[in-house]
């Protein structure tokens, strides 16, 4: 039984500039299903190689398909990592904490204390306690201390089962 010559030859795994869908894939942490829509979105020119579909992909991908042809692993920083809006907003609420802690360090040098402390409660519209809190919380843990540690759902929830009235 004779094989077909398109079978006789193996693909060719690297044409310049075309990757298949798996290599794109792995080089951005994403499946190959995202990568062939991903493609037919920004209309990537595509050939076949074999029984595979290559794309050429965008310049800026490039490095992180041929890294991913080499080692086996994205080059381009964090792939799959992802981070919420609420993450991200409790970073943002940290970072304002560091700077009314901040700030009254540096009024704590110019008048007393607690001045210095009213102060700060004004500009960061908070009041005296929750800065001394900030303080103890810094002193404690660092930045991790200025952190909510909340735990389970916290915040509004949607309403569950019927009304009370």
């Amino acid at each position: 039984m004779k094989k077909h010559p398109a079978n006789l030859a193996p693909a060719p795994e690297i044409i310049p500039n075309y990757f298949r869908a798996s290599v794109i894939a792995r080089a951005l942490g994403r499946g190959k299903k995202f990568v062939e829509r991903r493609a037919k979105r920004e209309r990537w020119p595509r050939r076949w190689a074999g029984n595979r579909r290559t794309y050429r992909v965008p310049v800026e991908l490039q490095t992180l398909c041929l890294g991913a042809l080499r080692g086996g692993k994205s080059t381009g920083g964090l792939t799959g990592f992802k981070i919420s809006k609420a993450q991200i907003n409790e970073v943002a609420r940290a970072q304002k904490r560091f700077s009314a802690l901040c700030a009254l360090a540096t009024a704590k040098k110019k008048s007393g204390y607690e001045a210095a402390l009213k102060h700060v409660a004004i500009c960061f519209d908070t009041n005296a306690i929750t800065l001394r809190q900030w303080a103890e919380a810094w002193k404690k843990n660092g930045f991790a201390g200025l952190l909510e540690h909340k735990r389970g759902r916290v915040g509004r929830k949607a309403s569950q089962g019927k009304a009370r009235r």
